[in-house]
C-alpha cells in the first residue's frame, strides 16, 4: 500500500466510487486490488484508490474485447 505520497482529497476515491467508475461490483474492486491492478492508499483505517489510476484502468479495460 502506498502511504508516502500526499494526495489531495479530490484525487482519491473510495472503493464504492471506484466500483461505479469501473462499472463493476464492490467485490470486484477488491479482486482488482488483490491482483495488483489497483494499488490502495491507506488513510487511518480506510482504503482509497487514486482516481487517475481507476480511470486509466477503466480506459484499458474498455479497449479489451469481451
Amino acid at each position: 500500500m502506498s502511504n508516502l505520497t500526499a494526495y489531495k482529497p479530490d484525487e482519491l476515491v473510495n472503493l464504492s466510487q471506484a466500483a461505479k467508475i469501473l462499472c463493476v461490483s464492490y467485490p470486484t474492486v477488491f479482486a482488482l486490488m488483490y491482483r495488483g491492478e489497483l494499488e490502495p492508499v491507506k488513510i487511518a483505517d480506510r482504503q482509497y484508490l487514486v482516481k487517475r489510476d481507476v480511470e486509466e484502468l477503466r480506459q484499458r479495460r474498455s479497449g479489451e474485447s469481451v
